[in-house]
């Protein structure tokens, strides 16, 4: 399918290029005579001449990939400074959105694995760090990093709204759209030059300004990243407030020189970007800081305490792929059937029954990613987007949050929650009464899998909030044992009874701590599973010869 829709994409191009070459479009739009002849037929034709010149630019940028600075120049020597200015928005922002949905239509599954492997565009297209999606735009639009053109494909690739992208794209193009078109009036009106020439100046200073301030606090170089933390951090300590490994050294997530050396001892949870007014990412800037360590270990994570992790995660050892069959495969992950092996397989046959479809055990491998290995994480990546494309696998069912957060923007084939799957085959029992609810870390931003679960509380569940973590993140309890545990400890207090959670690495945790814990799976399925710290290791290894 995917091919296909690339095909008859590239087929559409191909055709509109070729007549491009027959008809000489693009050169018919820069003779001088025809800009005089279109300037006749708007002044005798207006409302033709529009929506003429709005049908020749959604093509010429979108296809032709003529600069956009040639429509917005046109339209202000066309219509005047005003009107040129929202007919040429309102052209680009057709012709933006006509290549979005070209991309997420056509090109999105053969762009998509291409794209969320290479570092810097996963970074920035496919970012989980908490920056909303109009910042984005802002910064893409503003800052004249790349085409617009190929943003708008891209974007198209990502999860992004139609809406919201479709909105401020036309908001955030207005300046330098505006630029040009009072540029160009003023080149045709003598009368009103200089006017017309100090508002285009005043829109370039705007939109450069805007761009240089968004590229200086949002778009550093690495080499630049300390020095510049620690200028925008205003030392508010409201990210010492909400983590206890922040408070414990007493530093803020803008110390980026101090936190060099303690990049392994932070849980990357999130919970300091949350609350920065600054919008310092403290969660990314540990992240980055363990590459930088492994990048300069050819590869290697060099940390003590990781070994075992990872001998048995690098390449997972427990990996069973003999019984995936179907379009759709579950996805248990590590954890889960770990934890919750009576479920696991209670699960597993259920899924079979229902939907005659299989089952992959396999890592997702975000411990590995979590400690820096970048290369690494692409072969995992890699191993398993070929696994699943050998077997024909279309979707891919998990029952770990974490799972899912790691692969639904890094795999080419849609990943969705074992909740969503339940909720539409009518099966799971309702969980009764007002129960305390500890979300795990990566759902606490867009709660998609506590949406999930929605439909089986009887009541509005009661999200325990002001935590920060179960303990398990980053991998940092290694380093940090007795904040872990503090953090697993406040985490009951809070729940005054037991906890319920929908993570098996929370619910874990927090037993191995003695707090009182219930999974919401074992729970929909009606099975009294306790979470098997003890034998955690065995219940995964047994998974490789299910």
């Amino acid at each position: 399918m995917a091919r296909k829709k690339l095909l008859l994409f590239l087929g559409i191009a191909a055709a509109i290029l070729i007549g491009n070459h027959i008809f000489g479009w693009s050169a018919w739009l820069t003779d001088g005579k025809n800009l005089a002849y279109l300037s006749e037929m708007a002044d005798a034709h207006p409302a033709g001449a529009v929506l003429l010149y709005m049908g020749v630019t959604v093509i010429g940028s979108v296809v032709l990939a003529l600069p956009g600075v040639t429509f917005a120049i046109l339209a202000g020597f066309l219509f005047g400074p005003v009107a040129g200015t929202f007919y040429c928005l309102f052209a680009a922002t057709l012709g933006a959105m006509a290549a979005f949905l070209a991309g997420r239509y056509f090109l999105r599954d053969s762009l998509k694995p291409a794209i969320s492997k290479n570092r810097y565009l996963n970074q920035w297209l496919f970012d989980e760090t908490g920056k909303k999606e109009w910042m984005l735009l802002m910064i893409t639009r503003l800052v004249p990093l790349f085409p617009y053109n190929l943003q708008n494909f891209a974007y198209g690739i990502t999860d992004i709204s139609f809406l919201n992208y479709s909105v401020w794209t036309f908001v955030f193009m207005l300046p330098g759209t505006a630029m040009y078109t009072f540029g160009a009036a003023g080149l045709a009106d003598g009368e009103n030059r200089m006017r017309y020439f100090l508002y285009a100046a005043l829109f370039a200073v705007s939109a450069l300004g805007i761009g240089a301030c968004l590229r200086k606090w949002f778009m550093r170089p690495e080499g630049m990243e300390m020095e510049e933390l620690d200028s925008r951090c205003i030392h508010c300590h409201l990210c010492q407030d909400s983590c206890l490994f922040l408070k414990k050294y007493g530093l803020d997530a803008g110390d980026a020189e101090k936190l060099e050396p303690l990049a392994y001892h932070c849980f990357l949870c999130g919970t300091c970007t949350a609350v920065c007014p600054a919008g310092i990412d403290g969660r990314e800037l540990c992240l980055s800081l363990r590459r930088k360590r492994t990048r300069g270990n050819q590869g290697a994570c060099g940390e003590k305490g990781y070994a075992l992790l990872l001998a048995e995660k690098q390449n997972y050892l427990f990996r069973n792929k003999r019984h995936m069959k179907g379009k759709r495969v579950l996805f248990p992950g590590c954890n889960f059937p770990s934890f919750y092996p009576k479920t696991t397989r209670a699960l597993v046959r259920l899924w079979e029954e229902k939907t005659g479809m299989g089952v992959l055990y396999d890592c997702c491998g975000k411990p590995v990613a979590e400690l820096g290995m970048e290369e690494k994480e692409k072969q995992i990546l890699s191993g398993l987007e070929e696994r699943l494309k050998k077997a024909g696998v279309q979707e891919v069912v998990t029952l770990c949050p974490n799972c899912y957060y790691h692969l639904r923007e890094r795999l080419s084939v849609p990943v969705t929650s074992i909740y969503k799957e339940l909720d539409s085959l009518g099966i799971g029992k309702r969980i009764e009464g007002e129960v305390p609810l500890f979300l795990p870390c990566p759902d606490r931003k867009e709660e998609r899998w506590k949406e999930a679960l929605e439909p089986f509380f009887a009541e509005v569940p009661r999200t325990l909030t002001q935590v920060q973590c179960c303990g398990l993140g980053g991998c940092a309890s290694v380093k940090e044992p007795e904040l872990a545990r503090e953090m697993a400890l406040q985490i009951g207090a809070l729940a005054g009874g037991t906890v319920y959670t929908y993570c098996a690495s929370c619910a874990g945790n927090l037993s191995r701590n003695g707090v009182q814990v219930r999974h919401c799976l074992p729970e929909l399925l009606g099975i009294q599973e306790e979470p098997d710290t003890a034998g955690s290791w065995k219940n995964r290894a047994i998974t490789k010869w299910n």
